[in-house]
This record gives C-alpha cells, sequence and structure tokens, in this order.
C-alpha cells in the first residue's frame, strides 16, 4: 500500500507543516506539525496549500512532494529543473526518473525543505 503523507503550506506562518496520519475507526486523519494554530486549511484554503508525498525520495534520501523543485540529473550531470505536480494520475517528473536521477533543489514558496519530521 502506498504511503500516504501530506505537507501543508502555510502562508500566514510561511511554514511547510508536515502530517502525521491518525486513523478512527470511521475515519482518516492528517495532523500537521510543528501544529499551526487556529489555522484550518479548510476553512482557510486561501492561506494554506496541501501538497503530497509522491512516494519517492531523491538521490540523497529527502522525500519528494509536490511543488518541489527538482533537478534532474542525466550522466552525474543535473540536466533541468522541474516542479513537481500530479497530472492525470502521475507524479511529473518522478514518474519519468528513477530516484537516483532526481534531486531536491527547492520548492515553489522558496523555503527549505529540511523541516520534516
Amino acid at each position: 500500500m502506498k504511503e500516504i503523507k501530506l505537507r501543508k503550506y502555510n502562508q500566514g506562518l510561511n511554514q511547510l507543516l508536515y502530517s502525521t496520519r491518525l486513523e478512527g475507526e470511521n475515519e482518516l486523519q492528517f495532523n500537521f506539525s510543528p501544529f499551526d494554530e487556529g489555522s484550518s486549511w479548510i476553512a482557510n484554503g486561501s492561506l494554506s496549500k496541501i501538497m503530497m508525498y509522491t512516494g519517492v525520495n531523491d538521490q540523497n534520501g529527502k522525500k519528494i512532494y509536490e511543488g518541489d523543485i527538482v533537478q534532474i540529473i542525466h550522466d552525474q550531470k543535473p540536466v533541468i529543473k522541474q516542479t513537481v505536480r500530479f497530472n492525470h494520475g502521475k507524479f511529473i517528473p518522478v514518474c519519468d526518473y528513477r530516484s537516483t536521477e532526481l534531486r531536491i533543489v527547492g520548492n515553489v514558496f522558496s523555503l527549505k525543505n529540511d523541516g520534516e519530521p
């Protein structure tokens, strides 16, 4: 089964928040940490953006999420940078390359990607 992880960009805090998955008897919830007090991504959708983990780690072992900017490496040389997005049931460009050919170099929010628990 695919590991489901979410990341939320909170515009008010200018911060990336990473989810923990909580399973109840009749529901599935995702909590984000560090906890962003009083900010609901449903109620304040314009202030937050939810992004999904692609299921792939880059060549350095970092989890690749939607919204990450990845450097595509060919013959050990950087070739092109692309933003990861979900399109027609797959994550572009992650689906077209091996993890050893991908390196996270940033994200669309220009924040460091090292805050993940």
